[in-house]
């Protein structure tokens, strides 16, 4: 990861935002990008399933928040996110 992305994970790491796998993670998806989710995932060894994203969200539910597409959605079950809870954005949904 190079240039601004690397910039925004530096800056929010240094802010107190987190974990560097976090941030990274948390960075591709709200950039909608599959590729840096999935080597956050993959470099960092980020655990897609913990409650860590604005309001207790799972990796799956603040992807849906931010609008993703299928491609992030799909990054984040290869690195191991669960798809088969109870979604705490969609009102009273599963997926």
């Amino acid at each position: 990861m190079r240039g601004r992305k690397y910039e925004v994970v530096r800056e929010s790491v240094g802010d107190g935002a987190g974990s560097i796998g976090l941030v990274v993670v948390g960075v591709g998806i709200e950039r909608g990008d599959a590729a840096v989710v999935a080597n956050g995932i993959k470099e960092f060894g980020m655990d897609t399933n913990q409650a860590a994203w604005g309001w207790g969200l799972s990796a799956i539910d603040y992807a849906i928040g931010c609008g993703d597409d299928g491609a992030v959605v799909r990054a984040l079950t290869t690195g191991g996110a669960t798809a088969d809870g109870a979604s705490r954005i969609i009102s009273g949904g599963n997926y």
